[in-house]
């Protein structure tokens, strides 16, 4: 039988009444089962997991993007635009896939583009484009 402390009772004292069933559960009474605490640590070592996996992610998509820097400059910002060599920061997502995968299929010239966008997985092409549609202009 729970017992509960006497209200205005002295609390170090040995004075308890009987628990009623409209009492509210007290805290701290019962210890957590090993389930739940297993599930509360598979919850947390997946939420840091998954925020590992995107900073990952961001991390290497970045670094792909990286690449186009001697050219387009840095995070896509080119300051040689009368060269020829186009800003990426901001440039819309499809088009920029539409314009690899020409220079790939050899659909529209240049120098060495042709050649880099080769050496890409479609993937990485695809991640490349997202990145760089997303930077400001």
């Amino acid at each position: 039988m729970r017992l509960r402390h006497l209200r205005g009772a002295p609390k170090h004292g040995n004075i308890r009444r009987p628990a009623r069933p409209d009492d509210p559960e007290p805290h701290g009474d019962k210890p957590m089962s090993s389930r739940t605490l297993t599930l509360a640590a598979v919850a947390l070592l997946s939420a840091g997991a998954a925020q590992a996996q995107g900073a990952g992610d961001a991390l290497y998509t970045r670094s792909l993007a990286a690449t186009c820097a001697n050219c387009h400059g840095t995070d896509g910002r080119s300051l040689a635009v009368d060269s020829g060599l186009l800003p990426l920061a901001g440039m819309d997502k499809k088009y920029m896939l539409e314009q690899l995968a020409a220079f790939r299929d050899g659909k529209r010239t240049a120098t060495v583009m042709h050649q880099i966008v080769k050496g890409y997985t479609p993937a990485q092409i695809e991640a490349i484009a997202g990145y760089f549609a997303a930077q400001p202009k």
